[in-house]
């Protein structure tokens, strides 16, 4: 649930700098500021917007690998179901109140 609000966020955010939001613009009469990027595409997301620059990637990534270092070293890693032994009797027994 947490990436959702961080992507929704991340789109608000760039509607109140006037940035382009996932290639469209039909939120430009919301924003605060309008910005217009001059440069290279790859740097500046071209026409998609800064979603799609290589800086935006790169910060992605090196992020992830942090993230994942840092749950690697507090021991905090989840694995998959398929991939979790099953330890101990894989069905519960109930046993009934005394009377």
């Amino acid at each position: 649930m947490a990436p959702n609000f961080f992507s929704s966020g991340v789109e608000r955010t760039q509607v109140i700098f006037g940035l382009t939001v996932s290639g469209t613009n039909e939120f430009s009469a919301y924003s605060v500021f309008k910005t217009v990027f001059r440069g290279n595409e790859l740097i500046t997301g071209g026409a998609f917007g800064p979603e799609n620059s290589l800086v935006t990637i790169a910060l992605v990534v090196v992020l992830t690998i942090c993230f994942y270092v840092l749950t690697v070293r507090r021991n905090a890693l989840i694995l998959p179901f398929w991939k979790t032994k099953v330890t101990g009797p894989s069905v519960i027994a109930v046993q009934s109140p005394p009377s």
